[in-house]
């Protein structure tokens, strides 16, 4: 809801329908979300009702973690996002900023960083955090235009954790057009 009004479009759809189709916010994006998904549909081949499908699903929104790392702060501005002097102060000082999504489902600012290397560790150390004392996770890491970084972390991610799910993906082209080059890692602990 905070990141697209697309699920207001949805809520409305759903009302033509008595109570049949059931609207729920991720409070997610990208493999996030996809997690989600994958969950209610395995709920549902479960035989899983409404309810019982609603608080797994919730349960799971609160265990799905992403976080976003940009490359520059470009895009942002061009968007309108952030004002010309951020931008440029941010290309001099060679700036990644990491974004994650909050309980709320709203866009916060992690950190920033200088150079990438910075970047991609302090990436690693928030995923830490996220994952807690667990040592086996599921892990999704995605990247805009940079395959070969989102290897690189992958491999890092395999180096520390247990990777029961490791799936790379690239970033579809309106997200592109948002944020230009970067990357994310969604994290979803297992006990």
């Amino acid at each position: 809801e905070k990141l697209s009004g697309t699920i207001e479009s949805a809520r409305a759809a759903a009302e033509q329908f008595a109570g049949k189709v059931h609207v729920f916010d991720s409070r997610n994006l990208s493999w996030g979300l996809a997690w989600q998904v994958v969950d209610a549909a395995a709920a549902a081949r479960e035989g899983l009702g409404v309810e019982d499908t609603l608080a797994r699903l919730t349960r799971t929104r609160e265990q799905v973690k992403m976080i976003v790392g940009l490359d520059s702060l470009d895009n942002l501005r061009k968007g309108g996002r952030i004002g010309a002097v951020s931008s440029m102060l941010g290309s001099l000082l060679n700036l990644k900023v990491t974004l994650t999504v909050d309980e709320a489902g709203a866009f916060q600012p992690v950190a920033r960083t200088r150079g990438e290397k910075a970047a991609l560790e302090h990436t690693l150390d928030w995923i830490g955090e996220k994952m807690g004392s667990a040592q086996r996770g599921r892990f999704a890491v995605g990247h805009a235009l940079a395959e070969d970084r989102a290897h690189r972390l992958a491999e890092r991610v395999r180096e520390r954790w247990e990777a029961t799910e490791l799936i790379i993906y690239e970033a579809g082209s309106v997200i592109c057009a948002h944020t230009g080059t970067g990357w994310g890692i969604a994290v979803w602990p297992e006990a």
